[in-house]
């Protein structure tokens, strides 16, 4: 049975760089991506380029917002129950939110980047096994002290020293490729038997471990 992916974007959608994350974590492989995009789905649906992140910000709150994303995410988890679902930025506060809501049926793992208005809802408690990865460098908020809440409360929180919000989009400031080719061989290992591959120090760099 051929395993599903599903990648929720950041602000600036569902881009060609997006796309090209599908194909480098399905190449290879019996798993097929579905992306889900505050502006539509991969089938067709609106495919805006933003000159800036500032640009891309501006049009997800005037025209989406994170209530009606984490509403079209929890349809996506559950028209495609796939085995791994991976989130950036809003995509990852989406994804949290959207795991936590009943009825909870979501059986898979999901790994969630920098999503820094997870702060916001911390009450929360996502179905699945998650694991959440956070960027060093954050304008708002200390993500060090955000993961070291998460930790104690059981969840799989980690910090990659010396990245910046974004280092998984090419069309981030903080782009990073080291590190995003890193994370991409720590997400393929999910979907190996077992879900072996997650290292908990890869060359990225990490100072806290999964607990």
């Amino acid at each position: 049975m051929t395993a599903t992916i599903l990648i929720a974007t950041d602000i600036f959608g569902h881009t060609p760089e997006v796309q090209a994350l599908a194909r480098d974590l399905t190449n290879g492989r019996d798993v097929r991506a579905r992306v889900v995009s505050p502006y539509g789905s991969h089938n067709g649906g609106e495919r805006p380029r933003f000159s800036s992140e500032v640009e891309a910000y501006a049009a997800f709150s005037a025209r989406i917002g994170l209530e009606r994303y984490t509403q079209m995410v929890a349809e996506a988890l559950a028209e495609h129950r796939p085995a791994l679902a991976v989130g950036f930025s809003v995509g990852a506060t989406a994804l949290w939110v959207a795991l936590a809501a009943p009825p909870k049926p979501f059986t898979g793992s999901a790994v969630l980047y920098y999503g820094s208005r997870i702060r916001d809802h911390l009450d929360l408690r996502p179905a699945g096994d998650v694991r959440l990865v956070f960027a060093e460098q954050e304008a708002s908020f200390a993500p060090a002290e955000l993961v070291a809440t998460l930790q104690a409360r059981g969840m799989a929180a980690e910090l990659r020293q010396g990245k910046a919000h974004g280092f998984m989009n090419r069309l981030s400031q903080g782009w990073d490729a080291t590190a995003y080719a890193a994370e991409l061989e720590r997400l393929r290992g999910l979907l190996a038997p077992a879900g072996h591959g997650w290292l908990s120090r890869p060359d990225s760099g990490s100072d806290s471990t999964r607990r």
